[in-house]
């Protein structure tokens, strides 16, 4: 299976507990701190991604994807109650654990860093 998608893939690779899936899912799609500010997924719900390893995700992937990392939902996320997610660089295939919680600050951070610069260099509804 091809992982076909613009934006980064959460994937799901165990099926063992919908109630948990729809608790993850809420979880990293809730606007941060009541605002704007989200993790912008593409949620796979696909019964062919079942266990599936980091390597055959990996494998599953374009060479032309245009995300940095995808996110995965496997046993230890459902079952455990921090819904601890795996996150798989691409580039350097590196794997780390994020709750789906600090999700956005990560991906934010990360995968798609803002340039620093001082407020003045950022344009301003009113003009640069």
């Amino acid at each position: 299976m091809m992982v076909e998608t613009e934006r980064t893939p959460l994937l799901r690779t165990d099926f063992s507990d919908e109630t948990a899936w729809q608790a993850v899912r809420a979880a990293v799609e809730a606007p941060v701190g009541g605002g704007p500010a989200r993790t912008c997924t593409d949620s796979m719900d696909d019964r062919r991604l079942a266990d599936l390893t980091s390597e055959q995700i990996l494998a599953s992937i374009p060479h032309r994807a245009q995300y940095a990392v995808v996110i995965v939902a496997d046993g230890r996320t459902m079952t455990e109650a921090a819904r601890p997610l795996l996150v798989i660089g691409l580039a350097d295939r590196s794997e780390l654990r994020c709750v789906p919680k600090t999700l956005w600050a990560l991906s934010v951070n990360l995968f798609h860093p803002v340039p620093w610069g001082y407020p003045s260099d950022f344009p301003t509804p009113d003009g640069p």
